[in-house]
């Protein structure tokens, strides 16, 4: 049988709902790595992956490593030096206009942490924004929360970007969705405060961030009539949003990582994030944990950016055409020549392709109702 119509199967979970789904042990270096990233705090990533002592085909830790790293230094290492708070203002000094503030939201775990970007010139519309992290990392600083909010709010929206409580030390579903959904909550009640016109606050994220924002979209969508704002709309960059990893030919997956030298990510580590954050079998079939799961009619209208060397693109994909499907406004937009999560990397020309198109749907120059 050839390489390309070998596949990478993702593995399977137990039968049993209520058992704990089980992941590998994490290699004995991961917890070195994790005291040694919990002294330091930021470590360079060649470092990082010597360290943790074992690599996947994607050139980065196991997930079970990352986990462990996380679990014991309470996030994972930031890695990239050009994308930290004081470097993107010298790589991009435009966005000293915008103005930002750390607020904290209650919520039904405790304090949420959140931020809030006051434009330059704002033009009524607003955005509240959720990191990714593979559901164990990430935070307000990191690159995909920071720069996009910054260059949305120079560009006019007021953006409200969320933190979120990690899939580490016995924390699962629904906690980080709770957390996302009393922030939506908080930036919703606060709208007109915020400067937010009537009906033009959205709802998104990026990577996990999309997953959680999905997820609460549906919530929402459920609650008790006049309850809850609706987002206007939803936007998903590289969400990941199904309970596994999609299979993919082994071929397919080698040119993928031929072409670029950020991570591509196996589907067997995709499953096992899945898999963490569920903590149980039962979760891995719930339609806010995993919100391609169920029903998708009544979702606002829906903009996914997918990125080109990505297996998780084919979710996004699958999600965009089951909206339209349920008669939801959705588009698919991809950024040629990405790696996962591109705006996590603000110094490749591919990430500001993917900010740009995010910026002119929410400016309405394009949008999945005029498309």
């Amino acid at each position: 049988m050839s390489q390309e119509a070998r596949t990478t199967e993702p593995p399977r979970p137990p039968s049993s709902p209520g058992e704990r789904l089980p992941l590998p042990r994490p290699s004995g270096r991961a917890t070195a790595s994790g005291l040694l990233a919990a002294v330091l705090g930021r470590i360079a990533p060649n470092l990082l992956i010597r360290i943790a002592g074992r690599t996947t085909e994607a050139g980065i830790p196991p997930f079970v490593d990352l986990l462990r790293i996380a679990e014991l230094s309470g996030n994972l290492p930031a890695t990239d030096p050009s994308s930290t708070p004081a470097a993107l203002l010298t790589r991009f000094p435009h966005l000293a206009e915008v103005t930002f503030e750390d607020v904290v939201v209650p919520g039904p775990h405790g304090p949420v942490r959140a931020r809030t970007y006051r434009p330059p010139h704002p033009n009524g519309i607003g955005l509240v924004w959720v990191h990714g992290g593979a559901f164990i990392g990430g935070d307000l600083d990191r690159a995909d929360a920071h720069w996009p909010s910054l260059e949305f709010a120079h560009r006019g929206i007021r953006v409200v970007s969320l933190d979120y409580r990690h899939a580490v030390r016995g924390v699962h579903y629904p906690v980080p969705s709770d957390d996302v959904l009393a922030g939506w909550r908080w930036a919703a009640s606060h709208a007109r405060e915020l400067g937010v016109a009537p009906g033009a606050l959205h709802l998104g994220g990026s990577s996990i961030g999309g997953n959680l924002a999905a997820g609460v979209a549906k919530r929402l969508r459920d609650s008790r009539p006049g309850t809850d704002t609706i987002p206007a709309g939803l936007v998903l960059v590289t969400p990941f949003l199904h309970p596994f990893g999609a299979p993919w030919p082994t071929g397919m997956l080698e040119r993928m990582r031929a072409a670029t030298t950020n991570a591509v990510v196996s589907p067997e580590d995709l499953t096992h994030m899945a898999w963490n954050y569920a903590g149980r079998r039962s979760v891995l079939d719930d339609p806010y944990a995993f919100p391609a799961n169920g029903d998708l009619t009544g979702l606002p209208p829906t903009l996914v950016i997918t990125e080109e060397i990505d297996t998780i693109r084919t979710s996004g994909e699958d999600f965009a055409e089951r909206l339209r499907a349920a008669d939801v406004p959705a588009v698919v937009r991809m950024t040629p020549g990405a790696a996962h999560s591109s705006m996590s990397r603000p110094a490749e020309p591919t990430a500001q392709v993917t900010l740009d198109a995010v910026a002119e749907h929410l400016l309405g120059r394009w949008s999945p109702r005029a498309a």
